[in-house]
């Protein structure tokens, strides 16, 4: 009886212990850092360092709460489009972060006016989730696609011009086939009317 006892006792010494430990392994989860992500917009430059005409860089910085910045996240540039109706986020582009904290993406907008754009950092184990806009005054944009040449651009003009006269002449010969047959036929009933 006294084993037993102290076998039941034991038992609960080790199951409280478990308990205890359980509890400690669940406590409460570690919450990942906050970020702070800002956005600007420069002008793109070209290798001289002269700014491309309607050319711009999207730079995103990521930094903790204390200003420590954020390496190796993925920010994502989106630019806010109207379409059917509603505002929806269009993606510019992904980059991940430097040793700064900074993501850079090329952005080259297509209409002139104001233009809002948001940089969006996901979460990540260490990290919270981020995501902050901007805007751009667009004035000047460039087509993405070179004008091409069309080929036989200067033929064209005076192919048409050949095609309408060709067709007037048609025309003009075959007006004149039925005329004289029309005028052929009356002739001929005329000659061939009984003379009195």
């Amino acid at each position: 009886m006294k084993l037993l006892t102290k076998l039941a006792v034991a038992l609960v010494l080790v199951l409280g212990s478990l308990m205890l430990l359980a509890e400690t392994v669940t406590a409460a989860p570690v919450q990942p850092d906050p970020t702070g992500l800002s956005v600007t917009t420069a002008p793109r430059l070209d290798p001289k360092g002269h700014p491309m005409a309607g050319q711009y860089l999207v730079v995103a910085t990521l930094k903790t709460a204390d200003g420590t910045a954020v390496e190796n996240q993925p920010v994502s540039f989106y630019e806010q489009v109207q379409f059917i109706g509603q505002m929806r986020d269009a993606l510019i582009g992904t980059a991940t972060t430097d040793s700064t904290g900074t993501a850079v993406v090329a952005y080259q907008p297509v209409q002139t006016g104001v233009h809002t754009l948001v940089a969006h950092s996901a979460a990540s184990a260490q990290y919270a989730q981020s995501a902050t806009t901007s805007t751009l005054q667009v004035s000047q944009v460039v087509s993405p696609f070179p004008a091409v040449i069309e080929p036989l651009a200067s033929v064209r003009a005076a192919l048409t011009i050949g095609v309408a006269l060709v067709v007037i002449v048609v025309w003009a010969f075959l007006i004149g086939l039925a005329v004289r047959a029309i005028t052929g036929i009356r002739a001929g009933s005329e000659a061939m009317q009984p003379v009195e």
